[in-house]
Formats: structure tokens, C-alpha cells, sequence
């Protein structure tokens, strides 16, 4: 069998013994090559009642921090911050810069263009 198809129910019941010892979700160290976590860890949360944030991405950022620290791994001075994997980091900046340069532009009041950084329309010479 693909590990696809039996990898999740074993990472929800490591998950769940976790939560039950009262440990950091273990499960939160397993991510996808695009360092996404899987669906199954999204969907766990709202059973185990686990952090603040709506966002499971980085809910899972912070509990792979507890589970660090829980389990004595070496942190930088102050005991370090949530991550994002770097894949997911990098896709939320391109989607944020993105969002961040939709700038509603001036139209044409005649033939509703967009009108150039001249404000003068190309097409009919009216202007904003």
C-alpha cells in the first residue's frame, strides 16, 4: 500500500497520544515536499483544541517549536521563534507582494481604460 494511503491515520493517533500525554504534537514535524503540512493536521486541530491561531501552517510552525524545546533540542538565545517551512515562507511573500502591487489604477472617464502613468488615455485622449 502507498504510504499516502495509511500515512495519516498513523500521524492522527501519534497526534492524539501526544495530546493526551500532554506533549507537543509530534505530528507537526511531518510536512510534504513543498513543506506544507498535510490535511490530516488541519483537520486533527479542531479535536485537540491545540493553540491560538486559525492559520494551520503556522499553528504547526508553533508546535515543531515546543516539540524542539520539549524534547532538548539546541535553540538560539531567547529559545528561538515559529517558523514557516522555507517553501511555505516563500510562497506567502510572493502572494503577499503580489497583493501588496494591486493598485486600483485611474480609468478613462470615456472609453474606461486603464490610463498610463500620463494620466492622458491612448486612445482618446481623454484624461482622469
Amino acid at each position: 500500500m502507498l504510504m499516502r494511503g495509511w500515512i495519516g491515520d498513523v500521524l492522527r493517533a501519534v497526534g492524539r497520544d501526544c495530546y493526551e500525554r500532554g506533549e507537543p504534537l509530534l505530528s507537526a514535524l511531518c510536512v510534504h515536499q513543498d513543506g506544507t503540512i498535510g490535511d490530516g493536521y488541519a483537520s486533527e486541530l479542531p479535536d485537540l483544541e491545540r493553540g491560538e491561531s486559525q492559520d494551520a501552517e503556522q499553528q504547526a510552525a508553533e508546535e515543531r517549536l515546543k516539540c524542539y524545546s520539549y524534547f532538548g533540542a539546541t535553540l538560539p538565545p531567547g529559545g528561538g521563534r515559529p517558523a514557516l517551512e522555507p517553501q511555505v515562507a516563500a510562497r506567502r511573500s510572493v502572494i503577499a507582494r503580489r497583493n501588496k502591487e494591486e493598485v486600483v489604477r485611474a480609468t478613462c472617464p470615456t472609453c474606461h481604460l486603464a490610463l498610463p502613468a500620463t494620466g492622458q488615455c491612448d486612445y482618446c485622449s481623454g484624461t482622469a
